[in-house]
């Protein structure tokens, strides 16, 4: 009997634990959308990576990081170049937050990066960002810091997108955030 007591008492325990350590997802503001970019793995936590939106360059980030972005609703391609870059389709809806896990890979001389969409059935993955975002807050980007860093990289980020442009010219499937992954 005291043992099941005592299985109860920590089931409850640690169902409160959660249910107070539960962090939801924010809001995007009136007509925006909001993505989350998420490196949920520790491989290539020293390398940082460069994030974009299309043309705009969102910033530079290394390690395990939560990064959020408030953006138009509509299409977009985001990526990120590491050793490589990694592109994905989205099709934002308004009103609505949604969820691109960032993971770094072992390149040939640094990290290399791939991006892939959060489905909504995905809660086990949900509970560890969550859990992550209570003890480490995310980082919001701001493109308006950033128009000095993004005139440096004008070449870089032309070249970039002149080689999705290929890729997309030769047929080359990329990975899509559709418009039902949203999260609230």
């Amino acid at each position: 009997m005291k043992s099941l007591f005592k299985t109860g008492m920590a089931f409850i325990f640690f169902w409160c634990y959660s249910l107070a350590y539960a962090q939801d997802f924010e809001q995007p503001s009136e007509k925006k959308s909001l993505v989350y970019f998420y490196q949920s793995n520790g491989t290539g936590a020293l390398a940082k990576f460069s994030y974009y939106d299309g043309k705009s360059y969102l910033g530079r980030f290394g390690g395990k990081k939560c990064l959020i972005l408030e953006c138009e609703p509509g299409e977009h391609v985001f990526w990120v170049a590491a050793e490589n870059r990694s592109f994905i389709e989205a099709n934002l809806l308004p009103g609505k937050t949604y969820i691109i896990q960032v993971i770094s890979t072992v390149g040939i001389f640094s990290s290399a990066v791939k991006l892939f969409p959060i489905e909504p059935s995905k809660e086990k993955f949900l509970r560890g960002m969550k859990r992550y975002m209570t003890k480490n807050p995310p980082i919001y980007l701001n493109r308006s810091d950033l128009s000095l860093e993004e005139a440096k990289l004008d070449y870089f980020i032309e070249n970039g997108i002149d080689k999705y442009t290929r890729d997309k010219e030769n047929e080359k499937p990329f990975r899509q955030l559709l418009p039902e992954y949203y999260f609230n």
